[in-house]
């Protein structure tokens, strides 16, 4: 469970990544449990670069403490919006990504890794579970690299701006919280290399 987490947060970034600068590391996040009892609890996320450069190499690095065993039966809802004139508009889920509910997690996991005699090799390398029950632990990723490919025509418009992401996990048979993660964060356009060298003949 604490794997899908951590890759639904790398997933979505991925998805809308585009823009410059990469001086930023630490993402823009927070706890936004309500549940004092919560067993799922992020304890940093760092990226690089931020924000994300299209095409190009992102970078991820999560950690997590799980303090008990989790339930068999989990879903996931993942909220994303995007700020325009002020205003927080969500991002409709289309093919499983955007604003989208998961149910029954651990089956899918299940579907995806079941058929394994064990755990893809990357998961191996960062010591990630692909399987539940996931064990009380503290789990992480590790600058987890993935190619970002290059955006263009309305796709690099619709990209820019500010973002909000949220995912909650929950106990689906009580609806207990199990975890929640909330980031911020802004694409913006990428300059290019004469533009860059420009403004820097300007200084």
């Amino acid at each position: 469970m604490i794997t899908y987490l951590l890759c639904a947060i790398t997933c979505f970034v991925i998805m809308l990544a585009h823009a410059a600068d990469h001086n930023k590391t630490l993402l823009d996040y927070s706890d936004c449990g309500s549940d004092p009892d919560r067993p799922i609890r992020i304890l940093n996320v760092t990226a690089s670069p931020l924000p994300v450069r299209a095409p190009g190499k992102f970078r991820i690095a999560a950690s997590a403490n799980v303090s008990e065993e989790l339930p068999p039966k989990m879903g996931v809802d993942v909220i994303v919006s995007k700020s325009l004139f002020g205003f927080n508009f969500k991002i409709p889920c289309v093919n499983n990504i955007g604003t989208c509910h998961y149910s029954d997690v651990c089956s899918l996991l299940d579907a995806y890794f079941g058929h394994r005699r064990r755990c893809p090799r990357w998961l191996r390398r960062h010591q990630l579970p692909c399987r539940c029950p996931i064990q009380p632990d503290v789990y992480s990723l590790k600058r987890f690299s993935v190619q970002i490919p290059k955006l263009s025509g309305m796709m690099e418009v619709l990209a820019r701006g500010e973002y909000q992401i949220i995912i909650r996990v929950v106990n689906e048979d009580n609806k207990n919280e199990l975890a929640c993660f909330q980031s911020t964060f802004e694409i913006k356009k990428r300059q290019s290399k004469s533009k860059k060298r420009r403004r820097k003949n300007e200084r």
